[in-house]
């Protein structure tokens, strides 16, 4: 499973990093051939809406976001639900290490699980 293997891969040395950057670096290196990944470190909401656009959602095949807290991740859901992109939410419920596959017309979205 790639979501433990990153996990296992999180030491002492990530801390204070960026998820997005430490968990890009642990995929790559699992495999010869890595996925197209990219990486962001800026905030999602409302004040970068522009740079995280209906377009930007509607091109991503997974999103795997990293978020911190609940705003976050119902402003995520709001906007993989509208594009219908995949995505696998993991840490709602801190340290119970759950993981959520967020399919838009199949399952239940984050903006229901509060």
């Amino acid at each position: 499973c790639i979501l433990m293997l990153i996990l296992m891969c999180t030491r002492e040395r990530h801390i204070g990093q960026w998820k997005s950057t430490t968990a890009a670096q642990a995929i790559a290196a699992l495999s010869p051939h890595p996925p197209k990944i990219h990486a962001l470190t800026l905030p999602v909401g409302s004040a970068t809406a522009q740079t995280f656009s209906p377009a930007f959602w509607k091109l991503c095949d997974l999103a795997l976001p990293a978020l911190d807290n609940v705003p976050a991740r119902m402003y995520v859901d709001s906007r993989v639900v509208r594009a219908g992109t995949w995505m696998v939410d993991a840490g709602t419920l801190g340290t119970k290490g759950n993981v959520q596959v967020g399919d838009t017309f199949l399952s239940v979205v984050c903006d229901c699980w509060f």
